[in-house]
């Protein structure tokens, strides 16, 4: 599975907490997300193969828990996953589990898939002392019983080894004694540098000074010896457990510049998907205090535009902490895009004439961005809500009744003296003039 010859994809389903969450270092375990029915599973699992290109060998599943959890992927999940693997023409299909759930009864729905099936299992130590310790839940025996079984299906085993565990003697011993046991049982290993994730008991061990994580240096010096083993494999950084409205990002085969003005490019079944993913599964940062609406680039992605260039500077004059609290939200004709989302298709590949528009089309174009803003602002709840557009703007007057609709106070950074002065000019919102008035607006608001 590591042969460079071989397509990887890996997809992540939301689909709940792990049904174990014990794992004192494990910050999956701590998330403190909803169980799924099948049919919204089933909505993400689509969703990630209208991204799938022909030609994909391996596709590796993760769902922070266990896929033969029935109580967290449901049975009839789990064949509709093997039902697109092989309409796909993948060949092998690695699952995430624990031992505790890798029976005869668990492992039925993939028999007979035609599918190489491979389990991978977090065993992060070889000793049975130290794995108690880290609230595991199983010991080697359990380990071994659930390799013997995928085994005698014909099946694939990988497994998880942490490095420099906490309550961990000698780390170079335990690598070395875990590697080598791993291998008796294991196709694939895979190393990592053990990471306080947030909320864990070992986060907390970490803000007491009771351990530290290794750096890449003291990482690779304790596992240098097995690196050049074809079956192992390492994560010297492991991040942090990612948001799980990730896992619902809208994917796309063909990735077709959208160029035109009205019509189908105001409205269509990519941008439909983009902003009921926005609305419905997307979560606003919780520093992320103020909402600052501003327009597009017409230069792809937005910050090599001279006016985002322009917006940056200007935040940029501010500290850390009131940059975080600002969310850049932009307004245009794919919808409301969070600029976390610049550079992703089709918001990096679209093109919106504004020499082709006419009185109708602008009038479509306000009353369809404005339902946009109504959902967006529904579904995201901001302290504040400020914008920077030119007073002749279709965005801001679409911004503006959605405000007033939903009864949300907007506060427009650009000054109506100002606007009288620059509204002749190109590129007004570049104009010294204007970001002064939108510096002045943001240090009000901090204020």
């Amino acid at each position: 599975m590591k042969s460079p010859q071989l397509r990887e994809r890996t997809m992540i389903l939301s689909s709940g907490r792990c049904a174990w969450a014990k794992c004192m270092y494990c910050g999956y375990g701590k998330l403190k997300e909803e169980r799924l029915g099948g049919d919204a599973l089933k909505e993400q699992i689509d969703n990630f193969f209208n991204g799938v290109e022909p030609g994909v060998d391996v596709l590796r599943v993760y769902v922070s828990g266990n896929v033969t959890d029935r109580a967290q992927v449901p049975v009839e999940t789990q064949a509709y996953m093997v039902q697109k693997c092989r309409g796909f023409g993948i060949r092998t299909l690695l699952v995430e589990t624990l031992p505790q759930f890798v029976s005869e009864k668990t492992l039925e729905p993939f028999k007979g898939s035609g599918l190489r099936m491979v389990f991978a299992m977090g065993l992060e130590c070889y000793d049975d002392a130290l794995r108690a310790k880290l609230q595991k839940g199983f010991t080697r025996a359990d380990f071994e019983k659930a390799c013997a079984l995928i085994r005698a299906n014909g099946w694939g085993v990988k497994t998880y080894l942490l490095v420099n565990p906490p309550f961990c003697a000698d780390v170079k011993k335990d690598v070395d004694d875990s590697v080598a046991y791993a291998l008796k049982w294991a196709d694939e290993v895979t190393l990592i540098n053990c990471q306080p994730h947030a909320g864990t008991e070992l986060h907390a061990m970490h803000e007491r000074g009771e351990w530290k994580p290794l750096d890449k240096a003291q990482f690779f010096d304790a596992t240098k010896e097995w690196l050049s083993d074809a079956r192992v494999r390492y994560d010297a950084t492991q991040y942090a457990p990612f948001p799980s409205w990730k896992s619902w990002l809208p994917q796309f085969k063909e990735q077709t510049p959208l160029v035109g003005t009205g019509g189908e490019f105001l409205e269509n079944e990519v941008y439909d998907r983009w902003q009921k993913f926005i609305c419905e599964r997307y979560v606003v940062r919780d520093e992320r205090k103020t909402a600052l609406f501003i327009p597009c680039s017409y230069t792809k992605p937005y910050i090599n535009g001279p006016l985002h260039r322009a917006i940056w500077r200007v935040l940029d004059s501010f500290d850390a902490e009131v940059k975080q609290s600002i969310h850049l939200v932009v307004i245009s004709s794919p919808g409301v895009i969070p600029i976390e989302f610049a550079d992703y298709y089709p918001f990096n590949a679209y093109d919106w004439k504004p020499w082709e528009e006419t009185a109708s089309i602008k009038e479509a174009y306000t009353r369809v961005t404005k339902k946009r803003l109504v959902d967006y602002l529904k579904a995201h709840k901001y302290e504040r809500v400020l914008c920077y557009f030119t007073m002749d703007a279709e965005s801001y007057d679409a911004l503006k009744q959605a405000c007033n609709e939903l009864g949300v106070e907007l506060i427009t950074c650009l000054r109506e003296e100002t606007w009288s002065l620059i509204k002749d000019e190109k590129n007004a919102l570049t104009r010294p003039e204007a970001l002064e008035d939108l510096k002045g607006a943001l240090t009000a608001v901090r204020a």
